[in-house]
């Protein structure tokens, strides 16, 4: 019997902020709270099964699961923030079918007071982790906050997509850095737009081959960033330039920003093993076409990794 899929998400607050009724205000500098580590989770109350639980639900047909988490966090809280790190998984069972849930971090900025009750959740909680996991039922979303809380650490994505379909590098005739996406391509070019939208990206970076260039642009037209073009992270770029390619790669990838690179298969490897140069990721990353790695990294100028998570 196949499992039920499902995806949700654990809404946290930084201690950036701390809540006083229903209002904002700004935790006291003097006071001995670790500015961005986790001070509150959001629980949802679902009257039907008298249970408190992490937001979450079940796919749509053919829906991405990242997607599905991001939607069932909204129609449930009426809030969002960029996907963060992976939280795992819970297994469980449903009248005797398998159910699969998989969980993100999602950080808020505001102290998200947008919640309206609804007939599947009729309640919304902050509260602190140890407080939260007291009120779950045992075995189920306990795992996911004890994952958060394990290393609270607010995190940035760093994405390398490699190019989406492009059809035979050996039928095309013309130059090879001008060898277009293919239907497929197009189609996985437009799939990736919606899903990167969910890092709040704000830097888009691209090997300057039309297929990589084509492979980021609907997403780049969608969030209104500007592709910047990275001659150095195509295969010829890095071939020709290495130590200036990876000087070039390690200054994207520090900037204290999520950002996209797009690129070639070719150069993968040679990028990863840059980046495990500086601790950041092993070298065995490997993508097929149209697929992205997803870098969890701190903030600051000193970034280390704290998760990646690959996506065909």
């Amino acid at each position: 019997m196949p499992a039920i899929e499902a995806a949700g998400g654990v809404l946290w607050r930084s201690g950036d902020r701390d809540v006083e009724g229903d209002r904002d205000v700004e935790v006291d500098r003097d006071a001995e709270v670790d500015r961005g580590a986790v001070v509150e989770v959001a629980l949802v109350h679902r009257p039907r099964y008298d249970e408190w639980s992490a937001p979450k639900g079940k796919l749509h047909r053919g829906e991405h699961p990242l997607l599905a988490a991001v939607r069932e966090v909204g129609e449930e809280t009426g809030l969002g923030g960029p996907v963060g790190r992976p939280l795992g998984e819970i297994r469980y069972k449903v009248g005797g079918r398998p159910k699969r849930v998989l969980y993100w971090a999602m950080q808020i900025a505001s102290g998200g007071n947008g919640f309206v009750a609804n007939d599947e959740v009729d309640e919304l909680r902050w509260l602190p982790p140890e407080e939260a996991v007291e009120l779950m039922p045992a075995g189920h979303d306990q795992h996911v906050v004890h994952e958060l809380t394990r290393d609270p650490r607010a995190t940035r994505a760093v994405i390398v997509v490699r190019h989406a379909s492009a059809g035979s590098r050996k039928r095309w005739k013309g130059p090879d850095g001008e060898r277009p996406l293919d239907p497929k391509g197009r189609r996985q070019a437009k799939r990736l737009a919606g899903l990167l939208a969910l890092y709040g990206v704000t830097a888009v970076h691209s090997a300057d081959t039309r297929r990589c260039l084509e492979t980021i642009e609907p997403f780049a037209e969608r969030a209104g960033v500007a592709v910047v073009e990275e001659p150095l992270l195509s295969e010829d770029g890095y071939r020709a330039a290495p130590e200036d390619a990876a000087k070039r790669l390690i200054e994207i990838v520090t900037a204290p920003r999520a950002c996209v690179v797009s690129t070639q298969r070719k150069t993968m490897p040679a990028l990863t093993d840059t980046l495990a140069s500086f601790g950041l990721v092993g070298p065995d990353v490997t993508l097929t076409k149209g697929a992205f790695a997803v870098l969890h990294l701190t903030k600051g100028a000193d970034p280390q990794l704290v998760a990646l998570e690959t996506f065909d």
